[in-house]
C-alpha cells in the first residue's frame, strides 16, 4: 500500500485580477503520510486555504499533480469530484456551517444520508460521535441553542461522519477563545488518533502549529519545512 495519503507535485495556482495574474502557489510540493498530522502556517493571503481547498477538491489547479488517498484529484471531473468530497475527505472550516433548522444530531445524519448510508446506522454513528466530543446532552439542540465552542465541536464530529481517510481543517479554532480553542483542538486530535485518520491543518497560530508532526510555512507560493 502506498504510504502517502496526500501527494502534491509542482502545483501552480493563479488568480486573475483585471489584466494580470497573481500566482499564489508556485510549483509547490508536499507529501503527507497516512496517519500523519501536518500543519500549514503562513500569513493571511499566502494561499493556505487555497492549498487545502485544492487537496479537498473544492478548488482547481492550473497545473501540477494532486493525489489524495490514491485519487488523482487534479484530474477529476465535477461528478467524480463530488463523490470524492463525500467519501474521501472530511472538512472543518473556521465557520461551523451547521444547518440552523436541524438539530445537532440531524446535522451529522444528513451527510451520511446524502452518501447513501442507512438512516438508522447513521443515527447511531452520529450520536456516538456527539458523545465523543462531550455533547451527548446537547444532541437535540439546534445551532442557535449552542455556544460557539459547542457548535464547532459538532462541526468536528460531522467531519468524521462518512469515515473519511483525510481530515482537512481550515483555521478550525479561528473564531474561538483560548479555552474553547484548547478544547476543540484536543478533541480533534484525539478523534484523529482514535480513528486512524490523516489530518492536514491550516492555522496562523504557531502555538497550535506545534502540535503537528510536520510543520510547514507557506511563503511566496512554496512550502518551507520548519
Amino acid at each position: 500500500m502506498n504510504s502517502e495519503a496526500v501527494t502534491i507535485r509542482k502545483l501552480v495556482k493563479r488568480y486573475e485580477t483585471g489584466d494580470t495574474f497573481i500566482e499564489v502557489l508556485r510549483g509547490l510540493d508536499l507529501i503527507v503520510a497516512y496517519g500523519g498530522f501536518t500543519v500549514i502556517t503562513g500569513v493571511s493571503g499566502s494561499g493556505k486555504s487555497t492549498l487545502l481547498h485544492i487537496i479537498g477538491g473544492l478548488d482547481r489547479v492550473d497545473s501540477g499533480l494532486v493525489v489524495c488517498d490514491g485519487t488523482v484529484v487534479s484530474a477529476l471531473g465535477e461528478k467524480h469530484l463530488s463523490n470524492f468530497r463525500k467519501q474521501v475527505v472530511g472538512f472543518i472550516f473556521q465557520n461551523h456551517y451547521l444547518i440552523e433548522d436541524l438539530s445537532a444530531v440531524e446535522n451529522l445524519v444528513l451527510p451520511g444520508l446524502m452518501n447513501g448510508y442507512d438512516a438508522k446506522h447513521m443515527r447511531e454513528v452520529s450520536e456516538h460521535l456527539i458523545d465523543r466530543v462531550g455533547l451527548g446532552g446537547r444532541k437535540h439542540h439546534h445551532p442557535n441553542q449552542l455556544s460557539g465552542g459547542e457548535r464547532q465541536r459538532i462541526a468536528v464530529a460531522r467531519a468524521f461522519i462518512n469515515d473519511p481517510k483525510v481530515i482537512l481543517a481550515d483555521e478550525p479554532t479561528g473564531n474561538l477563545d483560548e479555552r474553547n480553542t484548547e478544547l476543540v483542538m484536543a478533541m480533534l486530535v484525539e478523534l484523529v488518533r482514535e480513528h486512524g485518520k490523516t489530518l492536514v491543518l491550516v492555522t496562523h497560530d504557531m502555538h497550535l502549529a506545534q502540535r503537528g508532526d510536520d510543520i510547514y510555512q507557506l511563503r511566496e507560493g512554496v512550502l518551507h519545512h520548519l
